[in-house]
């Protein structure tokens, strides 16, 4: 008997403890952006980092660090695609059809989705397309 009670207790404080850590993500979500080192080293992490928001539909969280990152990579269409996208799935199109454009002069028909990508997908067209469409109808 007292082995089942140590048990139940025992559970108990791990679900407390569990349900507590899962909150935490929740709550410092918006502060990761923050304390994001903008630098050639950390190249790799940062990219990481706005991609898993950019999949995540995340696009407010992304555009900051896809920025920072084109900060330090002025020439990369692949960064200016995503803030592109990221601009468009915020109805932000005036600020999207630039950053795209600009992307679209360096396309690849062999884009790999890396963070040593340098050319914006074939892709780009299709968002510049839609944009143009959206002006038509306004």
């Amino acid at each position: 008997m007292k082995t089942i009670a140590k048990i139940l207790i025992a559970a108990f404080a791990f679900s407390l403890t569990y349900y507590a850590n899962a909150q935490k993500p929740q709550s410092v979500k918006g502060e990761c952006v923050k304390h994001v080192e903008f630098t050639k080293k950390d190249l790799k992490k940062n990219y990481y980092l706005a991609t898993y928001h950019f999949y995540n539909d995340e696009f407010g969280e992304a555009l900051p660090i896809f920025q920072k990152l084109l900060d330090n990579d002025p020439a990369n269409s692949n960064l200016s695609y995503y803030i592109g996208v990221c601009y468009y799935h915020t109805n932000n199109y005036n600020a999207s059809k630039e950053y795209l454009t600009i992307a679209s002069e360096n396309t690849s028909e062999n884009y790999k989705d890396s963070v040593f990508e340098k050319n914006a997908p074939q892709d780009v067209f299709n968002y510049l397309e839609f944009i143009e469409n959206i002006e038509v109808k306004n």
